[in-house]
């Protein structure tokens, strides 16, 4: 059986803060998204794919070939994402004539 951490005071001490206000703000926002999860969605997804974009164009920067196959990584999960919720799209639209 392995013995747990030992937590340094000092450590604590200079983290603990920085955790609790953290949490304060995570509290926050979470509290944010359930009463506006449209704009909170959106702003996700803005911030999602600057991320993307700015990874993947500094991967195609320093690593040419990684980042031309990470594009196309991307590129391909995003069809097949996409494909997958037309899939479902149709069969709920389907199943709903049906009825």
């Amino acid at each position: 059986m392995s013995t747990p951490p030992i937590i340094n005071e000092k450590i604590l001490g200079k983290f603990g803060s920085y955790t609790f206000v953290t949490g304060i703000l995570l509290v926050a926002l979470g509290t944010l998204a359930v009463f506006l999860p449209r704009v909170v969605s959106l702003g996700i997804a803005i911030f999602a794919a600057w991320l993307l974009l700015i990874g993947v164009g500094l991967l195609m920067l320093f690593y040419p070939v990684i980042g031309v196959a990470a594009v196309g990584m991307c590129i391909s999960i995003s069809l097949l994402l996409d494909g997958w919720a037309l899939l479902a799209i149709s069969w709920t639209l389907q199943k709903g004539a049906k009825e």
